[in-house]
């Protein structure tokens, strides 16, 4: 079902990551899949609503009392990063036509993992993640795909796209006059599928501590504390979830499993 937000409701995933075996899953509580520009247009539209004035590609206001930073990865405000999780590349590509699943997929496979989802569209989107230090391109993602269980069944080379998928987290999320939220504060490993949900809930964190700040500025040093301590709780949170993911595969004993159940192998600031 696609809720009015343009979001398909997935009832049904198929899963193989323990063993060799494939666990079929129905979700009482669908999951989610978006398509980003749909979504986030559907966001504006709801703020312009609510009474917000949204001034896109305006800049940063010099006067400005609090300035937001929701740049995403990129973060306008270029903070000083820590990495958080060891480098990883994500392949994705997009099916479209007739008799693709309508199913979640996800699958471990030897030397990376595959996630896949029907889209709001009608569309199939599947990523398969891979370490850095390996070859990421179309030939890497359709032999990982072919070689699989639950993929080698779409066919077609549509385009593939790579990009970093590297986690880190920013060493400053609040000062005295700017907060990160969403990717601008800290980047979530993709096989957590919940980006968006993290990136919302620093937004109404932040929310809470600007008003605050603007209301009871006695208290704005106690907010910028607690909007620090819970971007950093939600760092630690997701390093753990995904390393005990990563510990349970069936290919644990190989090298880019192994890597990923630990901490990363070197943190750096970039």
């Amino acid at each position: 079902c696609i809720s009015d937000t343009g979001a398909l409701g997935v009832h049904h995933s198929l899963v193989r990551w323990n063993d060799d075996s494939v666990v079929d899953q129905h979700h009482e509580r669908p999951q989610l899949a978006v398509l980003r520009p749909a979504f986030d247009a559907q966001l504006l539209a709801m703020a312009r609503e609510a009474g917000a004035i949204v001034e896109q590609h305006a800049g940063f206001d010099g006067d400005a009392q609090i300035v937001v930073d929701a740049s995403g990865r990129s973060s306008c405000s270029r903070p000083q990063r820590t990495r958080t999780s060891e480098r990883t590349i994500a392949m994705r590509a997009t099916w479209r036509g007739n008799g693709l699943p309508r199913e979640a997929r996800v699958e471990a496979v030897e030397d990376g993992w595959i996630w896949g989802s029907p889209m709001p569209d009608g569309s199939f989107a599947a990523i398969a993640c891979v370490d850095a230090d390996s070859t990421a391109d179309a030939s890497r993602y359709f032999a990982m795909l072919r070689a699989s269980a639950l993929f080698r069944d779409l066919h077609g080379t549509p385009p593939v796209h790579c990009h970093d998928a590297t986690t880190y987290a920013s060493e400053v999320v609040c000062d005295e006059r700017l907060l990160r939220i969403g990717d601008a504060s800290h980047s979530l490993d993709p096989l957590s599928s919940s980006g968006i949900r993290s990136a919302m809930q620093s937004a109404l964190h932040a929310s809470i501590v600007i008003n605050t700040i603007l209301r009871r500025p006695q208290h704005a040093a106690l907010a910028r504390r607690f909007y620090s301590d819970a971007q950093r709780a939600a760092v630690d949170e997701h390093t753990r979830w995904t390393q005990s993911f990563y510990a349970d595969s069936h290919y644990s004993a190989e090298s880019f499993w192994q890597k990923r159940a630990g901490a990363p192998s070197q943190t750096e600031s970039t």
